[in-house]
């Protein structure tokens, strides 16, 4: 399983002016199931517990109608992430004009 999320800004200029800005904070859950060499993978960007347990619902039974893949090697074991502070409150607080400047 795959989460993502954040925020993506976009300011857009016309005659040297911002003339337009748009801001949206987005987050998406991707998961890939394996059923007896079957595999499926689906996304949702709905992240409440009824539609999690939709995805899981859906993407088990996509792995079941997919063909099977005997050359299927199977999910890499889990692996600790490294912890990566890449945080700037400062960039992420900036408005439009700042982001401009």
């Amino acid at each position: 399983m795959v989460v993502t999320g954040g925020v993506a800004a976009l300011t857009r200029f016309a005659n040297s002016f911002i003339h337009q800005n748009v801001a949206e904070t987005a987050r998406s859950v991707t998961l890939q199931v394996a059923v007896d060499g079957r595999v499926a993978t689906a996304t949702d960007n709905r992240i409440d517990s009824e539609h999690l347990e939709s995805l899981v619902a859906r993407t088990l039974e996509a792995a079941r109608l997919a063909p099977s893949d005997p050359d299927w090697p199977g999910f890499t074991p889990p692996t600790e992430l490294p912890r990566i502070d890449n945080y700037d409150a400062g960039t992420a607080a900036a408005t439009p004009r700042e982001r401009a400047a």
